[in-house]
Order: C-alpha cells, then sequence, then structure tokens
C-alpha cells in the first residue's frame, strides 16, 4: 500500500481544507431555512414553476422544505459540480501529473505492478470522497439540530451513500483522461468539461417532455437526490448503471495504463 499511502500523505492538506470548507458550506445552507421566511420561499417557489429551473431541480418541486433546499442548494452544486470538480482535479495526478512533474520513471521503477499503483492511487481518492461526503453529512446534522428543524436521518444517510456511485464514474473517467493525455491541463479541462457538459444538458433535455428522454445519455441524469431524500425512493436501475459504468471505465483505465509506453524527456 505504499503508493495508496504516498498519495494520501501528498494530498491530506488539501483534504483537510475541503473537509472543513464542506462542512461550513453545509452547516450555512441548512442554517439558511429559517433566515429566508415563508415569503421569500414562497417567492421562489414560483420562480421554480419556470421550466428551466424546473429542470434544475429535477424531481424537486419546491424549496419551502428543508429537503428541497438540501437537493438544489447544497446536494446539486455541492456533490455533483464542486466535488466532482476536486475528484477530477485530484484524479489528473494519477499518470499525466506524474508525467508532467517527471517522476513517472521514479514510480515504475518500484517493484508495484502498473495496475497496482492506479488502484491504489484511485484507492486513495475514494478515501477521499468517503471523508467529505462524512464531513458534509455531520455539516447537515449540526444545521439541522442548530435550527430545531427534522427530517429522516435513515433515509438522509442512504442519500450520502448513494452519492457515492456518482462519484465513482467521476474518479474512473478522470483516471482514464490521466492515462490517455500527458498534460495535466488538458486533462483537467476535458474531465470538467464532461462534467459541465453533461449537468447543462441533463438540464436542457429536461425542459421539455419532448426531449427529456435524451437526458439519459448524460451521466447527470443517474444522478437525483430528490428522489431519495424527498420521495424516498432508491431507483436501483440507475444505481447499477453508475456501478457498471465506473467499473468499465476504470478497467479501461488499468488495461490502458498497462499498455503504454511512457517516455519521460
Amino acid at each position: 500500500m505504499k503508493v495508496f499511502t504516498k498519495t494520501l500523505k501528498e494530498k491530506y492538506r488539501g483534504i483537510a481544507i475541503l473537509s472543513v470548507l464542506f462542512f461550513a458550506f453545509a452547516l450555512y445552507v441548512v442554517t439558511l431555512f429559517p433566515v429566508m421566511g415563508e415569503e421569500m420561499l414562497g417567492s421562489f417557489d414560483e420562480m421554480f414553476q419556470h421550466p428551466a429551473l424546473r429542470a434544475f431541480g429535477r424531481s424537486v418541486s419546491t424549496l419551502a422544505s428543508i429537503e428541497g433546499l438540501l437537493v438544489v442548494e447544497l446536494y446539486q452544486w455541492g456533490i455533483e459540480l464542486l466535488l466532482g470538480a476536486y475528484a477530477i482535479l485530484f484524479a489528473v495526478s494519477f499518470v499525466s501529473g506524474e508525467i508532467e512533474d517527471k517522476t513517472i520513471d521514479v514510480l515504475l521503477a518500484n517493484p508495484v505492478s502498473r495496475t497496482r499503483i492506479l488502484l491504489e492511487k484511485y484507492a486513495a481518492l475514494l478515501v477521499m470522497l468517503v471523508i467529505v461526503n462524512a464531513v458534509m453529512f455531520a455539516g447537515v446534522i449540526a444545521g439541522l439540530v442548530y435550527i430545531g428543524e427534522k427530517t429522516d436521518i435513515a433515509w438522509l444517510v442512504y442519500t450520502h451513500i448513494l452519492f457515492m456511485p456518482f462519484l465513482l464514474v467521476v474518479s474512473s473517467y478522470s483516471a482514464l483522461l490521466s492515462v490517455a493525455f500527458d498534460d495535466t491541463r488538458r486533462t483537467t479541462y476535458v474531465g470538467l468539461g464532461i462534467l459541465l457538459g453533461s449537468f447543462i444538458l441533463n438540464s436542457v433535455f429536461l425542459m421539455t417532455e419532448k426531449y427529456s428522454s435524451l437526458s439519459r445519455v448524460t451521466l447527470s441524469h443517474y444522478f437525483d437526490p430528490g428522489k431519495n431524500l424527498i420521495f424516498h425512493e432508491v431507483v436501483w436501475g440507475d444505481v447499477a448503471v453508475l456501478c457498471v459504468v465506473a467499473a468499465v471505465l476504470l478497467a479501461a483505465a488499468v488495461v490502458w495504463f498497462n499498455r503504454r509506453d511512457i517516455s519521460v524527456t
């Protein structure tokens, strides 16, 4: 587990800072709920009837509940975009970062297979995602206790657990990009482009019922925390799709890394 430990040691400061920021972000969003008041929340709900905003909210029909506010203001931004983006930034260093820093030859000189190197780096990324996810959950709970608001804690736990398949896919395609490109800047741009493009296209497709089925081609279609937290539903088909896609992309990254000729100039 040498590569795994080394990766975590290199990233621990960033993980610590990110955890603090996500805890504060979660706490802020929850404590914002009583401050808004019924009149402001009602006006938000009127705006929410616009097709574009409704598409953005996906299964959320109102912001006048703590669950609706959490899904729209915290989970879709915090998990899908912010934490997803950080996963991409973390993963670009897997291979392309080592090539760019001219340390790949030292890494490959270790008596460790390429498969193990990539999988241990991937495991370190998963540990980071679990830590930040747990810290965000703690921030939500702290906020709920502070404002005296209640929600179904069991489904809140399930919702946070079900974030992971989506984050696994982002991590896997980022690992594949890191193997495919030598330039970390290009890897980052492509990875963020896929994430943001999926988010935007999914919202655009959902604006009209005629094209809503096209949203299935986007990654964001399979990420809808509102179904879990608000409707207490788990769409196991979507979970299965995300898990299979994540596994296939990671396997492709491992195969490509093992077959690729790498030279450092």
